[in-house]
C-alpha cells in the first residue's frame, strides 16, 4: 500500500531585498543602541560602517548576524 501523504517540504526560498535590507537595519540599529546606551566600543560602529562600504551585503550579513 502506498503512502498517499503531500510533500510537506518547503523549497529553499532565497531571502529578498527587502529580508536584506531589514537584517541591515537590525545591525545599526544594535550597533547604535549598544552605543548609547554604554558609551563604549566607539570602534565597533565606526568598523560597521567600514563594513558595509567595503563588504558585498551578503558577507556583511553573515559577519554581523550572529544567526539571529
Amino acid at each position: 500500500m502506498m503512502d498517499n501523504q503531500p510533500n510537506t517540504s518547503q523549497p529553499y526560498v532565497t531571502e529578498t531585498l527587502q529580508d536584506n535590507l531589514f537584517e541591515t537595519f537590525k545591525i545599526f540599529w544594535k550597533a547604535g543602541y549598544s552605543y548609547g546606551k554604554t558609551g563604549r566600543d566607539e570602534d565597533f560602529y565606526a568598523r560597521v560602517l567600514e563594513d558595509i562600504m567595503n563588504m558585498n551585503q551578503t558577507d556583511f550579513l553573515k559577519k554581523y548576524n550572529n544567526g539571529n
